[in-house]
């Protein structure tokens, strides 16, 4: 018994105090907040104070500035009057330049508006020209890695054309070689072609004086000849004459470059034709004992020996 008196005492003195110093805390705050209004209350009194003392002044002053004005009013109104009414034309000129300077805020704030609008679309140009700049870098990112693909492409070309170069330079000298055996076989063939040549010029000379002593023969032959013309009024029996060849020159012509091997007349009497050596065959007009030129046909290989024209063809004069 003895030991469980004081215990529950104890508890008990702890539970009061316990809720004495609850209690207390609620008051501590009270208190507090009542010094701090106490010390408000008395700085407030002696704000009053001072303000009452102060008032009192301005009173006393203000009194003594209407005493002063009323001995200016009476002794200089009329300066005073000057003086407003400048004021008043002051304050007139004012008002007219308060609103130049309104109208003139008002254009400015137009200005302004329109200047920011220029602004808002130069800063959109400078994002779209930093978007394009973000793309040209990008680009030019992707170009210089191809450029750096090209210069080694271009190691590998300048290596490849190195042994070109030396490819070339060895068949340069194997082309001087050729170039150099080419020109002993121009010369041979030119050798060769003036030989045949000479041998063509020397068979056409054979040719041409066979041909000569042939139409010799020819004609030799047709004067000492006897030919038997036909007469439809006559009786059937031919007649003999002896032919012979013409004595005098009718018309005297420079037919041909070089000798005349074959003159042919057409049917018609007035048109004959001249070929010799120089690979030209020319028609010409016989007409009232004048003889003209009409045409020359070229393109001969070698020289013309003989003519003949189509018995069923006209030529036209």
């Amino acid at each position: 018994m003895d030991k469980e008196g004081p215990s529950w005492k104890d508890a008990i003195l702890t539970s009061l105090l316990e809720r004495d110093i609850i209690e207390k805390s609620f008051f501590t705050e009270i208190f507090t907040q009542y010094d701090s209004n106490k010390d408000i209350v008395l700085y407030l009194k002696g704000e009053n104070t001072r303000l009452v003392r102060e008032l009192t002044l301005c009173q006393q002053e203000k009194s003594s500035i209407q005493l002063e004005l009323e001995k200016i009013k009476s002794v200089k109104s009329y300066d005073y009057e000057q003086k407003v009414f400048h004021l008043q034309e002051e304050v007139t000129e004012l008002h007219r330049q308060k609103g130049n300077l309104a109208q003139n805020v008002i254009d400015l704030n137009r200005v302004l508006q329109e200047k920011d609008t220029l602004l808002q679309s130069k800063s959109l140009k400078i994002s779209e020209l930093e978007d394009c700049l973000k793309a040209n870098q990008v680009q030019n990112h992707h170009l210089m890695e191809k450029v750096k693909g090209l210069e080694e492409t271009k190691e590998l070309l300048t290596d490849e054309q190195a042994s070109h170069l030396m490819t070339a330079k060895a068949l340069e000298t194997k082309n001087r070689q050729l170039e150099d055996d080419n020109l002993q076989l121009m010369k041979r063939i030119k050798a060769l072609q003036s030989t045949v040549e000479r041998l063509k010029n020397i068979e056409y000379d054979v040719q041409y004086r066979k041909t000569q002593e042939t139409i010799r023969k020819n004609l030799q032959d047709a004067v000492n000849s006897t030919i038997f013309v036909t007469d439809s009024d006559c009786s059937d029996k031919p007649l003999p004459c002896k032919s012979a060849l013409p004595r005098n020159v009718a018309v005297k012509i420079d037919a041909n470059e070089n000798e005349v091997n074959s003159v042919r007349f057409t049917p018609s009497g007035h048109i004959f034709g001249s070929a010799g050596f120089d690979r030209k065959l020319r028609l010409w007009t016989y007409l009232n004992g004048k003889c003209e030129i009409h045409s020359t046909l070229v393109g001969c290989n070698a020289a013309v020996t003989a003519i003949d024209f189509d018995p069923n063809v006209s030529f036209p004069m």
